[in-house]
């Protein structure tokens, strides 16, 4: 490693980083930025829940009509299935 880069190196670890430590206004930002943080992460996990289980109980709801039209799909497609092989079993007697 060159010196150069060990002398920015050192700056950078050293005397950047106590400037900032001991800054009550870097403090005081690092402490308003924390806030805002904490503050909006709830407001957005509360909405995150709510959407979340608005879009649930809509899925479920498009589910529960589905189900009852895929029953009604089997019932049709079961009574049709009945009258078709009624009607061949009648043809094939006649024959």
């Amino acid at each position: 490693m060159s010196i150069f880069a060990r002398l920015f190196s050192w700056f950078a670890e050293d005397v950047i980083v106590k400037s900032l430590a001991n800054s009550r206004r870097f403090q005081q930002l690092a402490l308003k930025i924390d806030n805002t943080i904490q503050t909006n992460s709830k407001v957005i996990n509360e909405n995150v829940i709510k959407t979340g289980k608005e879009t649930m109980s809509q899925n479920i709801s498009k589910f529960k009509a589905s189900t009852a039209d895929v029953k009604k799909f089997g019932q049709t497609f079961a009574e049709e299935l009945k009258r078709e092989m009624a009607q061949a079993s009648k043809q094939t007697g006649r024959q």
